[in-house]
């Protein structure tokens, strides 16, 4: 099962999809992020601008949980800049940034739900 939860068309006219996959056999691309998940949650994918060629596709965290990507756009220089909701901690991060983990519950929060926002750098390959 995968579902699409926000589409962008970017300056190039790549298509840009991000959503959440429940398949094995989800067609992640060769050096992403993918490693032994086998099934995933979030991913960011790229298609060419006449849908013939997969460019891109990560996972963008790795254990099953509620993800919703609720914007997508394209910066300047053509990173990606995705924000997300998400109630897993295992969302993937880079050393240095603002908060790597998940806080944990509070009464105003009892369902412990995060907001990320991430930026990508998705290569032409």
């Amino acid at each position: 099962v995968d579902n699409v939860d926000a589409l962008f068309v970017g300056n190039a006219e790549n298509i840009y999809l991000t959503g959440m996959t429940l398949s094995s056999d989800f067609p992640f691309t060769e050096g992403t992020l993918t490693g032994s998940f086998g099934i995933t949650g979030g991913y960011i994918m790229k298609l060419s601008k006449n849908l013939e060629r997969v460019i891109f596709a990560t996972p963008i965290q790795a254990q099953l949980g509620l993800h919703n990507d609720q914007f997508f756009t394209q910066d300047s220089v053509e990173n990606l800049i995705v924000g997300a909701s998400t109630n897993v901690d295992t969302f993937f991060t880079t050393p240095g940034v603002y908060q790597p983990s998940q806080l944990p519950p509070v009464q105003s929060n009892p369902t412990n739900w995060d907001l990320t926002i991430s930026k990508f750098w998705i290569p032409d390959l």
